[in-house]
């Protein structure tokens, strides 16, 4: 009996000490963190560049975004981007962006009302008015925007309004830009029916030492565009004879090719390359015959010979073949 009653006891009490105690848990396992790994940098690059060359603008974005994070002065990743977003259309956003990455305000205006022409937006119609009228609210004092706005506004033919922002963005350059942006100056008084103004104006500049290429090409542009084929080629005679620069040859080659006389454009095409730039491009411009190579090979030699059928360009390749050019070649 008194075993029973011990007994009785002891579990008494251990129920007790059990009833004390905190309940046990099981222990849980957290969830699994899903690890997103870091791309290093030097492969975004490698992504930028490749998304931008196949067009996926969308895509370019947030890469650029990325690297602009770890490297805010990483010009390469702010010019794709911004690109990215003139291409998608993203005007506000673009002209935001140019504001705050460049801190002198005349350069991100001009920047801005550059645009439009980079991008060639006349090509497919392109509204352009919010880059020239943001670029002049924003650097009221710059006149190259004024100067790029005039051009559009003569294009669309608002001669008063072109001609009046014209000169008063003219008037604003110092003699440095005045020299740089002259023949966009030029080309708004052509624009507006002011051609003999025009004509002078970069007459008087060629005159004063400034024969640049944009100059003269739009100073000879006049003549082609008046059908003044050979006035114009007088002209450049005249100043070939004062100053014999590779530039007056070629704008009078390209005369000569638009009055139909191919021989004489020829002829300075190969002058320019033998004198001053050793290259063919006016030769393979006007289609010349000089442009044909050397029909005897010679040592280990490939020949290419570019050959147009039905509209498509195909290469034509002899390599090392062994002939008697006392007999003649023939190609089949």
């Amino acid at each position: 009996m008194k075993k029973i009653a011990l007994f009785m006891v002891i579990c008494f009490s251990c129920n007790i000490l059990f009833a004390q105690q905190k309940p046990l848990i099981a222990a849980t396992v957290p969830p699994a963190v899903k690890v997103i790994p870091i791309v290093p940098t030097k492969l975004l690059k490698k992504q930028l560049e490749s998304a931008f060359k196949r067009k996926k603008y969308k895509l370019v974005m947030p890469i650029a975004d990325t690297l602009l994070k770890r490297n805010a002065k990483d010009g390469n990743a702010f010019m794709k981007k911004l690109g990215s977003q003139i291409l998608l259309k993203m005007d506000n956003q673009a002209i935001a962006a140019i504001k705050s990455w460049f801190k002198n305000k005349d350069t991100a205006a001009t920047l801005i009302a550059s645009i439009p022409s980079q991008f060639e937006f006349y090509r497919v119609k392109r509204p352009v008015s919010i880059y020239y009228k943001s670029a002049i609210a924003w650097a009221p004092r710059n006149g190259i925007p004024l100067l790029f706005y005039a051009a559009e506004l003569g294009e669309d033919g608002k001669s008063d309004d072109a001609l009046r922002n014209a000169k008063k963005g003219y008037g604003l350059l110092g003699s440095k830009y005045k020299k740089a942006f002259v023949n966009l100056y030029a080309s708004v008084l052509y624009l507006c029916d002011r051609k003999d103004e025009a004509y002078k104006l970069l007459e008087d500049e060629i005159a004063a030492g400034n024969n640049s290429y944009d100059v003269l090409k739009d100073y000879f542009g006049y003549y082609a565009k008046d059908k003044r084929y050979q006035d114009g080629v007088d002209k450049a005679t005249e100043y070939i004879k004062k100053d014999s620069a590779g530039d007056y040859f070629a704008q009078r080659a390209i005369l000569y090719n638009s009055m139909g006389n191919s021989e004489k454009a020829c002829e300075d095409a190969q002058l320019i390359k033998n004198q001053f730039n050793g290259n063919d491009y006016w030769l393979k411009l006007f289609n010349c015959p000089q442009i044909i190579a050397d029909i005897q090979p010679t040592m280990q030699r490939t020949y290419i010979y570019e050959v147009i059928f039905n509209e498509q360009k195909y290469d034509f390749r002899v390599s090392n073949p062994k002939v008697d050019m006392d007999n003649g070649v023939s190609f089949k």
